[in-house]
């Protein structure tokens, strides 16, 4: 099959179950293995389970399974780089997945602060610019909207505090409003809640709040729609979902691509942005009524 052309380099993806439910369900797999093969390599997506994560023998002998000679790029997702880089003798056999020297090892997420065994780290940016993609889409479906947008986030973090304020800046818009939370306890939720619906709050972006699933499932958030990190994509029903904020795998990998001829094996230890992009479902407010 031409996505499985054999003789191409592979790109292994080492995934956690969590990583994989947002990013490699079926459809979502076969659209970034064609991007992959647009660009000559052939996608692999091995995912470890709970087990193997939780227990380093057993991790370390599921590693001992994957290698494969035509392997050209090996990236772990998040939980799988945290459980690496923090156990040398799992490291090492990471770098023993391929035998090429050229073999680029790609962590997403940030690392123990110890030797790695990765050449490149992807960390997200903060401000996190995802979020500029989705103000321009929120603005452009709440055009003609009498209805307040409300960016709710937690005032206490600082990667959400710089996404909302970025958010902020790229949604030229009257009606936004933008609701730091400090306290999550049951009763300050639903005084939250309360008090946006009697607002009349119809669009709520959100790109990280302590207890998201308290809020979605407020009784008062009958009929808002969403804009969500992929994080919280799962606590919010298809019909209310606008859109998510979400990793970017193809394009953040496809600088390395393009590089990995050119002695890619000499690189440093770096860190490179992980890209994120904002995928929407709606594309018009007229659709929400």
């Amino acid at each position: 099959m031409w996505l499985f052309a054999p003789n191409r380099p592979h790109v292994l993806v080492l995934s956690d179950p969590w990583y994989k439910q947002q990013y490699f369900s079926r459809l979502s797999r076969l659209q970034l293995q064609l991007g992959f093969a647009l660009e000559g390599w052939t996608l692999r997506v091995e995912t470890l389970g709970l087990p193997s994560l939780s227990e380093d023998r057993l991790l370390d002998e599921t590693l001992g399974t994957l290698a494969d000679a035509h392997t050209r790029m090996v990236v772990t997702t998040t939980a799988v780089t945290d459980r690496i880089s923090r156990n040398d003798v799992l490291g090492g056999r990471l770098r023993a997945l391929s035998p090429n020297p050229q073999t680029l090892f790609v962590g997403i997420g940030r690392v123990v602060e110890t030797e790695s065994p990765y050449d490149i780290i992807l960390v997200r940016d903060r401000p996190d610019h995802g979020w500029v993609d989705a103000a321009s889409e929120a603005l452009r479906v709440t055009t003609g909207n009498p209805l307040p947008t409300v960016i709710l986030y937690d005032e206490r973090d600082v990667q959400a505090t710089a996404d909302a304020a970025l958010f902020e800046e790229h949604f030229d818009a009257p009606l936004l409003e933008r609701v730091p939370v400090g306290s999550f306890t049951d009763l300050q939720i639903q005084a939250t809640m309360e008090s946006l619906a009697a607002r009349g709050a119809m669009l709520m972006v959100v790109p990280y709040v302590q207890r998201m699933d308290r809020f979605s499932g407020n009784s008062y958030s009958g009929g808002m729609r969403w804009i969500v990190d992929s994080l919280y994509a799962d606590l919010i029903s298809p019909e209310f979902l606008e859109g998510v904020v979400r990793d970017d795998i193809l394009h953040s990998l496809l600088p390395l691509l393009a590089t990995q001829a050119d002695g890619a094996e000499n690189l440093p230890p770096i860190r490179l942005p992980l890209v994120r992009t904002y995928r929407t479902n709606r594309t018009s407010w007229r659709n929400w009524f």
